[in-house]
């Protein structure tokens, strides 16, 4: 008889309706003769690196925007004190 002191994890029940025919179908031909079970526990892995992945690019997404609004308020400050060809009339001044 089983103790009643350990618990159980929960068990999800999946009711195999077309798009999750779709879905098993799709994971079988990646994973041939895999069981139901292992092809939906793949998909949920690979679902939750894209989630992941998508989250990181957003937040990567952001610090590029911020670097780039930032890049622009410093060129608006400063990069205009000098004329597009002030560097070549330094350099003509060297020879």
């Amino acid at each position: 008889m089983p103790s009643t002191n350990v618990p159980c994890p929960p068990v999800p029940y999946i009711t195999h309706t077309p798009r999750v025919r779709r879905l098993l179908d799709v994971a079988s031909a990646r994973w041939p003769d895999t069981k139901a079970s292992t092809l939906m526990i793949n998909l949920m892995e690979l679902g939750a690196d894209a989630v992941a992945k998508a989250a990181s690019d957003a937040t990567e997404g952001a610090r590029v925007t911020a670097l780039e609004r930032l890049a622009d308020e410093i060129d608006a400050d400063y990069g205009h004190q000098y004329a597009d060809d002030y560097l070549d009339e330094v350099r003509d001044g060297w020879g």
